[in-house]
């Protein structure tokens, strides 16, 4: 019997599909990262938009100001920032447990063509 050091196809392509699961978990490392930047600025961004708002008369006091804060441009875009970046965190979550159940499924297949069990 003679053994063979090339892989067979299934195992390449169970180690490949493996790779894709540091791939996919470094996608959701950067979507968290993003969300934490975000968040991080929308304590500079509010205060800058509470104080325009009072300046151009859309609200009389800070506590008014608060309550329609969305109103300002600035602070509008950097919401939908979050929410884009919310969203693509949960993208960045649903392709990581995408590659993790097909990286179990190629290694089960590369395991039964090998003739082992799994």
């Amino acid at each position: 019997m003679t053994l063979s050091l090339m892989p067979t196809l299934a195992e390449q392509k169970a180690r490949e599909s493996i790779d894709r699961i540091a791939s996919a978990a470094a996608n959701v490392a950067g979507a968290l990262n993003r969300i934490a930047h975000l968040e991080d600025e929308r304590a500079l961004i509010k205060p800058r938009a509470v104080k325009r708002l009072m300046e151009n008369g859309a609200a009389t006091s800070a506590t008014a100001a608060e309550k329609i804060v969305e109103q300002d441009a600035e602070y509008a875009d950097h919401r939908r920032k979050q929410r884009d970046a919310e969203i693509a965190k949960w993208a960045a979550l649903a392709s990581y447990e995408a590659a993790k159940l097909t990286a179990h499924l190629d290694v089960a297949l590369a395991t039964q063509s090998a003739g082992g069990a799994e």
